[in-house]
């Protein structure tokens, strides 16, 4: 990884640095990480810095925020059947994790991390379980929200499983870029009693919170009612003489408190009311679209009134288990297809401050203007004719050229 310089220069051809601006023939000045200015290179021409860079070709964007991912999943990439029930591949997922071998994790862990920085991730929140993968993306560089899983439907083992967050928690890396975070993972998954200790939890030690919420139409089933594929997972699984929670999952998050400011992932099939109860509680949502498409579920995803109600909607990659790469730019190239209407600043948005934004670090990030942090991307494009930069980044593929985060260079193609 390349060491960072208290004033850094980079000028190209075209920096776009906002979804609504872009400028040609621009220079960014960077102190200690962040920018201080931002302009036309003639204008700039003057200033003295311990390191230019002065790029002939292609553009500079602001990195790109991947909401949702599970990096230490990777070592399932295209092992796992789609399935017609999401519990079937599920118990696929438990026995071929009980199957995996700490080299064969780790070794796939590291190299989807690095596959997120070819892609143009600079930002990534990742769910895990273990103790591994907060070492891996220190070492990469990026910037990182790592929000520590816990699981667990029997009320019985609540007090288990909770002192195994906290030992998790406690024993994990916390750096200028990386920050820790807790998610209870779903209303099917944590008993009441878990969902309880985890947000009292959070709320405590100030910890970001995550969750998953109706990510598919059974989890409602059987949050509301008790029945369906999740109630005979949890039989076959050995967990009988649980209380139905009787609300929607949703509901259910709310009345644990795991809504305030949450970053809900999926909401694929919200309940009526959900919307504005997201709204209420300031949470945000992670959309994974082609996870979606992976798994072959017909849904009509609520994005455009997540939006039009101001609730803070990011893009998500989710894992290698259910998708077939982490590229975000895929995933902007879904949502296009899907929503042919929405405008191009809208999907660049998913995909840079709308993401920080959900994860809540959006203190600048996702654009490249002054007081921000210099987490950009360097993208062998050259725009000409009337094809917008947005677009033009969106439909890009392939790895991009260079990466840098707080004013650090973490990735060289050239």
């Amino acid at each position: 990884m390349a060491q960072s310089h208290k004033t850094l220069k980079v000028s190209a051809p075209l920096v776009v640095a906002t979804n609504r601006q872009w400028l040609e023939n621009a220079t960014i000045i960077v102190k200690n990480g962040i920018i201080t200015d931002i302009g036309p290179t003639r204008n700039l021409s003057n200033v003295k810095a311990d390191k230019v860079i002065k790029l002939k070709e292609g553009l500079i964007s602001a990195g790109l925020v991947n909401a949702h991912c599970h990096l230490e999943l990777s070592f399932l990439a295209g092992k796992l059947k789609r399935r017609t029930l999401f519990t079937d591949w599920i118990e696929d997922l438990i026995a071929a994790r009980l199957k995996a071998t700490k080299i064969t994790v780790s070794t796939a862990t590291a190299k989807a991390a690095r596959r997120l920085i070819e892609m143009g991730v600079t930002c990534v929140g990742d769910v895990t379980s273990s103790f591994d993968v907060t070492p891996v993306l220190v070492k990469t560089g990026l910037r990182a929200t790592v929000y520590h899983e816990t699981l667990g439907y029997d009320p019985g083992i609540a007090n288990e499983q909770h002192n195994n967050l906290i030992s998790r928690v406690s024993s994990a890396t916390c750096t200028d870029l990386i920050r820790l975070g807790v998610s209870p993972h779903a209303a099917y998954s944590v008993s009441g009693a878990l969902l309880k200790k985890t947000t009292e939890y959070a709320k405590t030690k100030r910890l970001p919170l995550t969750v998953h919420l109706c990510e598919t139409e059974d989890e409602t089933t059987f949050s509301k009612f008790g029945k369906g594929p999740f109630s005979l997972l949890h039989n076959r699984r050995g967990v009988f003489n649980v209380s139905v929670h009787g609300k929607t999952p949703a509901r259910v998050m709310a009345d644990g408190n795991a809504l305030e400011n949450a970053l809900c992932v999926h909401f694929n099939y919200p309940s009526r009311g959900d919307i504005a109860l997201l709204k209420k509680k300031g949470a945000s949502v992670v959309f994974c679209p082609n996870s979606n498409k992976w798994f072959k579920r017909k849904v009509n995803h609520a994005l455009p009134k997540l939006l039009k109600n101001g609730i803070a909607v990011g893009l998500g990659t989710d894992s290698l288990a259910s998708n077939t790469d982490l590229d975000i730019r895929a995933e902007a190239r879904q949502v296009m297809k899907l929503f042919p209407d929405m405008p191009l600043e809208t999907v660049y948005k998913l995909m840079t401050t709308g993401g920080a934004k959900a994860m809540g670090v959006d203190n600048g990030l996702g654009e490249l203007k002054p007081s921000s942090p210099f987490d950009a991307i360097h993208l062998n494009i050259n725009v000409s004719g009337k094809k917008s930069p947005l677009h033009a980044i969106i439909d890009s593929r392939g790895p991009v050229l260079r990466s840098w985060v707080a004013g650090k260079e973490i990735f060289n193609n050239n």
